[in-house]
């Protein structure tokens, strides 16, 4: 029997629902998949099964949140915080690596010239730096949290977000109103994008799940 697509599989096993009801949806969706493949072909077989598990992904979100209870609110929060340290002493060595090679080019400490901050070509290259390193904290986040990596990840995606927004100091500098609208906008959703990014790559490094496992099966790449 041919198995579904893998990183599918696993994002779907990633968003945390009780454990006999995502087995069963995934079983369910592998034996349908694996007559489709049969029957029409592996690719015809692939995209239907990528819109089921789009279509899979809020009954298993609703399945997690009928099985959270109050402590894992804390848990949540404390695997959310060891992430945003984790990423913080990330960014702080990128920091002093950065420092040293602009010492080392004859930077001598001063700060830059307002136009040079505001040129389009050094914020888009901050944003993207940025971007990489909520990867590192979505990433964190994921493997801090084996039960639903994903929505953990994307959790703290919301939680930079929502930070971003209200307090955008925190993010640009004591100045934001010196910045480019399209910077200030972009830095909210950099952020999300980027720590969702992170929990995918986690999920798809991740251990296969228990059916899988003890299934050996031939799989197509997803």
């Amino acid at each position: 029997m041919i198995a579904p697509p893998r990183t599918t599989e696993r994002l779907l096993a990633g968003l945390g629902a009780k454990p006999e009801f995502r087995d069963a949806l995934l079983g369910d969706l592998a034996e349908e998949f694996a007559s489709r493949v049969e029957s029409d072909g592996i690719v015809s077989a692939t995209r239907w099964y990528h819109r089921e598990a789009l279509r899979a992904v809020p009954h298993l979100l609703r399945s997690w949140l009928r099985s959270a209870r109050v402590g894992d609110l804390g848990h949540l929060l404390g695997v959310i915080a060891a992430a945003y340290t984790g990423m913080l002493v990330t960014v702080m060595i990128v920091a002093a690596v950065g420092l040293s090679v602009l010492r080392a080019m004859g930077y001598d400490g001063r700060l830059l010239a307002p136009s040079i901050v505001a040129s389009s070509a050094i914020l888009s290259g901050v944003l993207l730096l940025g971007g990489v390193l909520c990867v590192v904290g979505g990433y964190l986040a994921a493997w801090l949290d084996s039960r639903a990596p994903l929505v953990t990840a994307a959790a703290f995606g919301m939680l930079l977000l929502l930070v971003a927004l209200a307090v955008p100091h925190l993010v640009v500098g004591p100045v934001p109103s010196s910045f480019p609208q399209w910077y200030l906008m972009a830095v909210p959703v950099v952020e999300l994008v980027g720590t969702i990014a992170g929990g995918v790559l986690r999920v798809r490094a991740s251990v296969p799940t228990a059916r899988a496992v003890d299934e050996p099966l031939s799989r197509p790449s997803s």
